[in-house]
């Protein structure tokens, strides 16, 4: 049951680390977002601003498709409408843990496309406050769930002790055992070569008396 039960624990830990890899990796992106939103704002030129806002559109694209990516087991805790990961510990069900999935794409993390190829300021300054917004809510979020991963991790590490431990006791129980029963063979063996002798001396000792007749 411990095995099945470490198994299980085993792949939670990976979806856990590939969602708060996928979280990473979003975060990556919406900081070269930002990068290029704060360049186009320093560039008065039209024809440069629209050219960034292609390639934030172009980034923005991949928010979806890293979130959608972050996949491990089938279990995803980062698309739109990211899963729930349950994991038991104990071999009852009374110890669980659940991780609550994040949406980290996009749409989740208000994030638009570039309004009007960024020709105004202010399309850029709304543009930058969301990618603040979404660089803290990414953050927590990595937090949350490698904090969730990392207690995963205590528990599997505990389950591969307790089954270590489980087995050495058995195979002492087992030892205890067969050195009882070799113990009890021998008595066994010593009480039937004790009695033998024992009614060899007694007709030896009856055969003896007859001879003194």
């Amino acid at each position: 049951d411990l095995l099945v039960l470490k198994d299980d624990i085993d792949l939670a830990v990976s979806a856990a680390e590939t969602a708060v890899t996928g979280l990473e990796s979003i975060q990556d992106i919406v900081e070269q977002m930002k990068g290029l939103a704060l360049s186009a704002k320093s560039d008065a030129s039209s024809e440069n601003r629209s050219k960034s806002a292609v390639q934030f559109n172009d980034l923005h694209s991949q928010l979806d498709n890293l979130a959608n990516d972050s996949t491990f087991n089938s279990t995803n805790l980062l698309k739109g409408s990211p899963a729930n990961l349950k994991v038991t510990f104990s071999e009852d069900g009374s110890s669980t843990l659940t991780i609550s999935g994040i949406a980290s794409d996009a749409s989740a993390l208000s994030i638009a496309a570039a309004v009007s190829n960024w020709a105004a300021d202010a399309h850029i300054d709304a543009a930058v406050n969301d990618l603040d917004s979404a660089l803290t809510t990414l953050r927590s979020s990595a937090t949350t769930i490698g904090s969730s991963s990392d207690l995963i991790s205590l528990r599997l590490d505990f389950v591969t002790n307790l089954i270590t431990a489980l087995d050495e006791g058995a195979e002492k129980l087992v030892n205890a055992n067969l050195n009882e029963e070799s113990a009890n063979l021998l008595t066994l063996q010593t009480r039937q070569q004790l009695g033998t002798i024992g009614l060899s001396i007694a007709q030896e000792s009856e055969q003896a008396v007859f001879r003194l007749f």
